[in-house]
């Protein structure tokens, strides 16, 4: 999709990324390098919060599975 683009706007995906054209390569290489560290941190801050969103469901379904399985063991009058 990013490639489509490019080619329609005529532009690198460097340049798209950086919202400017580049004309030389000391330029190019620059703005490359910026742009490979804001995704690095972009990606690491994802990872992080993806981590902590699969920890807190999990603890919430084991909690929630537990109360389920209280509940229906009280019915049943089976202790657990």
């Amino acid at each position: 999709m990013i490639s489509e683009l490019c080619e329609i706007l005529s532009v690198s995906s460097n340049e798209l990324l950086a919202g400017e054209r580049l004309d030389s390569a000391e330029s190019f290489s620059k703005k490359a390098e910026e742009n490979i560290m804001e995704l690095m941190k972009t990606n690491k801050n994802v990872s992080s919060k993806s981590k902590w969103s699969l920890i807190g469901g999990t603890a919430l379904r084991r909690g929630f599975l537990s109360c389920a399985i209280g509940k229906i063991g009280k019915l049943f009058g089976i202790v657990i």
